[in-house]
């Protein structure tokens, strides 16, 4: 239909949301794992946990904003949605968070990597920027 670039756009953001909090959890389990930073690990949950939830939150707050427009007679409590009008600029731009935020750690951890093994003679990148899976 005529909306399929906003659905497109909300999975990209959806994507984008559960990759950084997996990738941000994941990194605070090497983090603890390796050097015993135990409430890095709790602070990186406790964010996914509640990015997540904000996420979810505003997209149930826009899917019954939009019943009201479904409707001639909405049911009152449809039309005290108010945020319902906002919710999906709001999803948009935890969406572009999300990704920079990924853009963001993607590069510091490469740098880190570049770094760690720079003076080894079996890493040799061919631009320090690259990422390395290791």
């Amino acid at each position: 239909g005529d909306g399929w670039a906003m659905v497109v756009m909300a999975r990209i953001g959806t994507a984008a949301v559960h990759i950084l909090t997996s990738a941000i959890t994941g990194w605070a389990l090497v983090q603890a794992w390796q050097k015993r930073k135990y409430a890095r690990l709790l602070g990186a949950y406790a964010f996914g946990v509640i990015l997540h939830g904000i996420w979810n939150g505003l997209a149930i707050v826009s899917v019954f904003g939009s019943l009201s427009t479904l409707s001639e007679q909405p049911p009152e409590w449809l039309s005290m949605l108010k945020p319902a009008v906002y919710a999906p600029y709001l999803i948009g731009f935890l969406a572009l968070v999300s990704f920079a935020g990924l853009i963001g750690m993607n590069h510091r951890l490469a740098k880190a990597t570049v770094k760690r093994f720079a003076g080894q003679e079996h890493f040799t990148p061919s631009n320090p920027g690259d990422s390395a899976v290791l």
